[in-house]
């Protein structure tokens, strides 16, 4: 038990050691760290530029920017004292327009007096075709036609779904009375019943008839 007690306590002497170890180990680093820091401050104080170096080689043209917006469009410049030109030649004659709709139909003249039978003329040139007319009134309806044979009978349609349960309908007459069954088998013998209780006395009934008188023997 005193071994174990022992070996115990050397143990946390040894970890306690080893954490103050550690301690100053980061101790040292830090003071370290510290000194590099002021000595790199010192040095960027004291630091003297050196000479400037020779001027490097132009580089390469980058690539062109993109166009700017288009400038305010400046004053106008003064009028020219140059002479007037000659005259252009003649266009090329522009395409036919499209017909024009026809005129409505002037007053029709006083009739004139009949003039000398002139020799026969020329025919003519055929007429434009007139407008359509107006439409027709609707004729007469026809006669009923006669009745067209029976068509082929059409294919069966598919079965419908089955329809919702109907309501119950009012209750049936009652039925005839059946025969009378056969006579069952006897039962079995029930258990004795409670006795009654005392029934009233009855009434007292008549005197009977009187009796005939024996002679006493002698002795």
């Amino acid at each position: 038990m005193v071994v174990m007690i022992i070996m115990v306590i050397t143990y946390l002497l040894l970890v306690l050691a080893m954490v103050i170890m550690l301690n100053k180990i980061n101790l040292l680093q830090k003071q370290q760290l510290q000194n590099l820091e002021n000595m790199q401050e010192y040095i960027d104080c004291t630091r003297i530029p050196g000479p400037r170096g020779d001027k490097g080689p132009r580089g390469d043209n980058g690539p062109r920017g993109d166009n700017g917006p288009r400038g305010e469009m400046g004053p106008r410049g003064p009028t020219g004292d140059g002479l007037i030109g000659p005259k252009g030649l003649p266009g090329q004659q522009g395409d036919m327009g499209t017909k024009g709709d026809t005129g409505l139909t002037g007053q029709q003249g006083i009739t004139g007096p009949t003039g000398d039978t002139g020799p026969k003329g020329d025919i003519g040139t055929t007429g434009q075709r007139g407008f359509t007319g107006p439409q027709g009134d609707i004729g007469m309806p026809g006669q009923i036609g006669n009745t067209g044979p029976k068509g082929d009978i059409g294919i069966t349609g598919q079965r419908g779904d089955t329809g919702p349960k109907g309501d119950t309908g009012p209750k049936g007459d009652t039925g005839l009375t059946g025969q009378q069954g056969d006579t069952g088998p006897k039962g079995d013998k029930g258990d004795a019943g409670v006795s009654g209780s005392k029934g009233d006395t009855g009434a007292k009934g008549d005197t009977g008839a009187k009796g005939d008188t024996e002679p006493i023997p002698e002795s």
